[in-house]
Parts: C-alpha cells; structure tokens; sequence
C-alpha cells in the first residue's frame, strides 16, 4: 500500500500490523482505535488528521508528518519523536 491517499476517512478499529505505507497520505482523516506495529510509515503525511486511542508503537516513522498538537497524545517514543515532522494547522 506504497504511496497510497486516503481523503477525509474515518478508520476505525484497524490494525496495520506489518503494513508498508512508505509515503501514504492521509488528508483529514479520523483515526479511532487503530494500531500500527512494524508499519512503515517512512515519508508518510498525516497533517490535518485527528486520532483517538491510536497507537504507533514500534512503527518506523522517518520523516513521517504528524499534526503538531497531536503528538503529544500519540505516545510515541524520544526515538520516534527524533525523526518525525510537524504539521502545523494553519489559521483562517
């Protein structure tokens, strides 16, 4: 799934356990309840997207964009947070 988009989604309940989404966009979509253990998420953009009780825990998120003001709920670790982008929203 290589530089797939996904537009204004709401992904529930998944687990993207082993996936490779290198390069994946996700523009406004909601997260709920989704996982993605040794999901490479390498160049990946989820600027714009909101999550709840998502976990990235042992994913590869190089270079991977998050949306600023979720991270800090996103539990990911000091070596994830290193390599990872912010998005920041932008004002109307």
């Amino acid at each position: 799934m290589r530089f797939i988009t996904f537009e204004e989604c709401g992904i529930k309940n998944m687990n993207f356990k082993d996936c490779n989404l290198e390069g994946s966009r996700f523009v406004r979509c909601t997260f709920s309840d989704c996982m993605f253990p040794a999901c490479n998420l390498c160049g990946a953009d989820f600027g714009g997207c909101r999550f709840e009780r998502t976990s990235f825990d042992g994913a590869e998120l190089a270079a991977a964009v998050f949306p600023a003001e979720s991270v800090p709920f996103l539990g990911i670790s000091a070596e994830q947070l290193q390599v990872i982008g912010l998005a920041r929203e932008e004002e109307a």
